[in-house]
């Protein structure tokens, strides 16, 4: 059981140095179908490589490491890559002054980006 929880450790390594590794090459596609379709074909990579490594694997164990492992580093991706307050933190620390007015931001981030896009999603 030990080297199945290994499989998935170093499976969740192999997907992160790709998932970044795509993050940097790939311009033309978005981050997010990156990282979700790098985590899913590494996970089938992982599976199929631990199995050739070692004919009997405990399947359940490796990929119960590797799910969880993977799905805590997606949910902070998304949570990073969607966060609004950090674009506006980012934003403001690229300003000379550090500051803006509120709602300056207000409209920049919320009622433009925010609402307008969700609405045109309508």
């Amino acid at each position: 059981m030990w080297t199945a929880l290994l499989f998935g450790g170093l499976g969740f390594l192999l997907y992160l140095a790709c998932a970044v590794l795509m993050l940097r090459i790939a311009c033309a596609v978005g981050p997010s179908r990156i990282v979700i379709g790098a985590a899913v074909v590494v996970g089938i990579v992982t599976v199929a490589g631990a199995l050739v490594m070692r004919p009997v694997i405990f399947f359940w164990p490796l990929f119960a490491s590797y799910s969880l492992l993977s799905l805590m580093f997606l949910l902070a991706f998304g949570a990073v890559y969607k966060s609004i307050s950090l674009r506006i933190l980012a934003d403001l620390l690229q300003r000379p002054e550090r500051s803006d007015d509120y709602q300056r931001i207000v409209a920049r981030y919320i009622e433009e980006e925010s609402y307008r896009a969700r609405l045109s999603l309508l």
